[in-house]
């Protein structure tokens, strides 16, 4: 049974330093040191039955706006659009303040932006050069919506 619930940062780690995943969330040149939460972030864990396969890492960038970023260990990614309707449910039951979600994807990942988009959410533009992945400075797509909007694209998706 697949379930998500807040967790803390400790707890997330576990999802976050995971060689596959830490080399694509992490610049060039940074430690699992470096690593570090920002005073307003929270985090939902995804368990299959007692096993943390997944963190959602949410930073606040206003008081209605979380920027949200999936993070699910890969031989657990069949349940990602699972976690994802339980990741927007919580922040719809328990952060009922929040308007609006986004994320920043890097034009490298085109199967993250792709999984956003399927998830109903929409461009919002283009950062320039923003990241370093691979000794090279990385373009990133931001995309984002309403959390309304996106709980009608759920909708709509699963009947």
């Amino acid at each position: 049974m697949i379930t998500s619930k807040f967790i803390s940062f400790e707890d997330a780690k576990a999802v976050l330093l995971y060689p596959e995943i830490f080399q694509r969330i992490s610049e060039d040149g940074c430690t699992a040191d470096d690593l570090a939460e920002g005073p307003d972030d929270l985090f939902i864990g995804t368990f299959e039955h007692q096993k943390l396969i997944g963190a959602w890492w949410l930073s606040a960038l206003s008081s209605t706006t979380l920027d949200v970023h999936a993070h699910i260990l890969p031989e657990f990614r069949r349940f990602k659009y699972l976690s994802w309707r339980q990741c927007l449910s919580l922040i719809q039951e328990e952060l009922p303040g929040i308007h609006k979600l986004q994320a920043r994807i890097p034009l490298c990942f085109p199967e993250v932006y792709h999984f956003a988009k399927i998830n109903g959410m929409v461009d919002e533009g283009l950062e320039k050069e923003s990241k370093v992945i691979g000794g090279e400075f990385r373009d990133q797509w931001l995309v984002g919506n309403t959390v309304a909007a996106m709980a009608k694209t759920e909708e709509v998706r699963n009947g």
